[in-house]
């Protein structure tokens, strides 16, 4: 799978462990795995509970999902969400201020849409 010469510096854990978003918005409705997918939890017009969201390729190196809230969707890097629910997995390499400054932002307009503080 690797070249000899690229091997993985950490295995991945050996059973998919599902815990909720810890954004207070998307707490009840979505779920992240620790193998880096993320679920539906709640009832939607379009999913059903249970359902795996399909990840997007935006072509600037970040995988991203979107999250949907009251009728606003909002995307969000999959790296992003399993470095929150699971600090544990935590890379050795902190996310630059540049990540950090645009996922603020993105937390920042949702709350404006929603005008949800919290």
């Amino acid at each position: 799978m690797y070249p000899q010469s690229i091997t993985p510096t950490t295995h991945p854990p050996a059973a998919e462990e599902w815990r909720q978003v810890p954004l207070a918005d998307f707490a009840d409705a979505y779920s992240v795995s620790n193998l880096g997918r993320v679920r539906r939890d709640a009832p939607s017009p379009r999913s059903r509970p249970g359902d795996i969201l399909k990840p997007r390729d935006h072509g600037h190196g970040s995988i991203n999902v979107s999250l949907c809230f009251q009728g606003h969707r909002r995307d969000f890097s999959i790296r992003h969400l399993v470095a929150l629910t699971f600090p544990e997995y935590q890379c050795s390499r902190p996310p630059t201020k540049t990540e950090l400054l645009a996922f603020r932002r993105a937390l920042a307009y949702l709350e404006y849409l929603t005008g949800c503080y919290g």
